[in-house]
């Protein structure tokens, strides 16, 4: 005789094979294990969600801030913006639509 593992009993109704009589094993947690992987796939789907968000917003900011830093100091001076503040307005390009994305 095997001994079945925890999670396992054995069914009351036999399942007759040709004219044999075979007991059945059910598993009693397949319902939890489902519920698992459910929450482990949208889990890993958020996941991948949030991880394609922050790749949009970092493209954003590494693109703004190279395209202003290859402006001359007069083009910046004429666009209103100093050297300085160049990582924090491409900062603020790379967050502008984070709100519409929650």
């Amino acid at each position: 005789m095997f001994a079945l593992p925890l999670h396992c009993s054995i069914n009351t109704a036999m399942q007759q094979k040709g004219k044999r009589m075979m007991p059945m094993a059910i598993s009693s947690n397949n319902a939890r294990l489902q519920a698992v992987l459910d929450d482990l796939r949208s889990g890993f789907k958020r996941f991948l969600l949030v991880a394609q968000q922050a790749n949009e917003r970092r493209r954003i900011y590494r693109a703004t801030v190279w395209e202003l830093n290859n402006l001359t100091n007069r083009d910046l001076a004429d666009l209103g913006i100093s050297r300085s503040h160049i990582r924090r307005l491409a900062l603020e390009a790379s967050q502008k639509g984070r709100a519409n994305e929650v």
